[in-house]
């Protein structure tokens, strides 16, 4: 079972993937507002090279 951080992650890469802009993640601060980030940009280059 995936740990809240990775939750976290996963919303922000499916966001990112979506095109969804950084600006809805639900998490302002802390550990799950980075894991956020990072997942939405990982998601963002992912929908990015598929579009390339």
């Amino acid at each position: 079972m995936a740990g809240p951080q990775d939750k976290a992650w996963s919303e922000g890469y499916a966001a990112g993937k979506r095109g969804r802009p950084e600006t809805v993640s639900p998490y302002k601060k802390g550990a799950f507002s980075i894991a956020w980030q990072q997942g939405w940009q990982i998601g963002v280059k992912a929908r990015d090279d598929k579009e390339a």
